[in-house]
């Protein structure tokens, strides 16, 4: 979460819902993350950030973020979701630098799978990677 309060240009807000209520926050504080270190069940927390810089090359002008806490079968673990508008045309370099800003991630944070692609992302076969490996949705692209 201080990475991605690093690469943005701008102080944006957070909003977490914890089930029961919904508080908002200037950044990620001490206490989101701390919620989220814990990974509470049902915990939400979203933000919109403008700027973002995910590399040298590519700045971001609006990203939605989620993070969900889900616990399904004793395992409990934090999914994040980017969502963001760029032209077709322009995918193959956006999802590239995506995909180096989250392997650059998962070195410093415990992460079992990471992929991009178009909604749904967790269908295989909308996927644009999955890890360092190249999806469909790559491979049809440059076809």
């Amino acid at each position: 979460m201080q990475y991605l309060e690093s690469k943005s240009r701008e102080p944006f807000e957070v909003s977490l819902f914890d089930g029961e209520k919904c508080e908002y926050y200037s950044g990620f504080t001490d206490e989101i993350v701390s919620k989220m270190e814990r990974c509470e069940e049902g915990i939400y927390v979203t933000t919109v950030i403008q700027a973002l810089e995910i590399s040298e090359n590519l700045t971001l002008s609006i990203v939605l973020i989620r993070f969900f806490c889900v616990s399904c079968n004793s395992v409990t673990r934090i999914d994040m979701d980017m969502s963001f508008e760029c032209e077709w045309g322009e995918l193959d370099i956006y999802m590239t630098e995506i995909k180096e800003m989250l392997l650059s991630i998962s070195a410093f944070v415990k992460v079992d799978e990471f992929f991009g692609g178009m909604e749904p992302a967790s269908d295989i076969r909308t996927r644009y990677f999955t890890g360092t490996e190249l999806g469909p949705l790559a491979l049809n692209s440059r076809e």
